[in-house]
C-alpha cells in the first residue's frame, strides 16, 4: 500500500487535510496489535477522535476505494449508510 495507494497524491492530500495517520509496526509494537486484534498486515484501521473503532479492514486497499472510503468516514455517512450507499451518491 505504500507503493501504491500511499503515493497516491488525492489519498495523500485527503489525509493530510482531514486525519491524523499512524503506521504502526507491529512486530515491534505487539500490544498495540492485539489491544486492535490485527491478524494480517496490511490492515487499515479507522478510530474516532475519541478512540473509538469505526471501522477496519483487513488487505490491500486500492487508491480509489481508500480515497472514497476517506471521504465516507470524514463525512459521517457511516453513521447513516453503507460505503456502498455513498459511492453510489458519490461517485
Amino acid at each position: 500500500m505504500k507503493e501504491e495507494t500511499f503515493s497516491q497524491s488525492a489519498v495523500v492530500d485527503f489525509l493530510n487535510q482531514h486525519y491524523i495517520s499512524v503506521r504502526v509496526n507491529t512486530d515491534k509494537d505487539r500490544k498495540l496489535a492485539k489491544q486492535y486484534y490485527v491478524r494480517g498486515l496490511p490492515a487499515s484501521w479507522f478510530v474516532s477522535k475519541e478512540g473509538t473503532k469505526i471501522s477496519s479492514i483487513p488487505g490491500y486497499i486500492e487508491p480509489k476505494m481508500m480515497l472514497h472510503m476517506l471521504k465516507f468516514i470524514h463525512s459521517d455517512s457511516y453513521q447513516t449508510m453503507n460505503l456502498n450507499e455513498f459511492i453510489k451518491q458519490n461517485p
